[in-house]
């Protein structure tokens, strides 16, 4: 995760880490509001995928298929 763009790295890892917070502990935590914290973690997820994405999509270095 820690090729993801500002606070996703931190939200995500909190999110996963910690499953038994609610929504409004996390914002506290990362000093976000409450409200945002759906958009930003939707935002960061959507990252995520599309690095995930490109990296399966990549072909193995030396012409080494997967």
């Amino acid at each position: 995760m820690r090729g993801l763009p500002g606070r996703c790295p931190r939200l995500l890892g909190t999110m996963l880490s910690r499953p038994e917070l609610t929504y409004r502990e996390i914002a506290g935590e990362l000093g976000i509001s409450q409200g945002s914290l759906g958009p930003v973690r939707s935002r960061c997820l959507g990252c995520l995928r599309r690095m995930l994405t490109a990296e399966v999509a990549a072909p193995e270095p030396w012409g080494k298929e997967r």
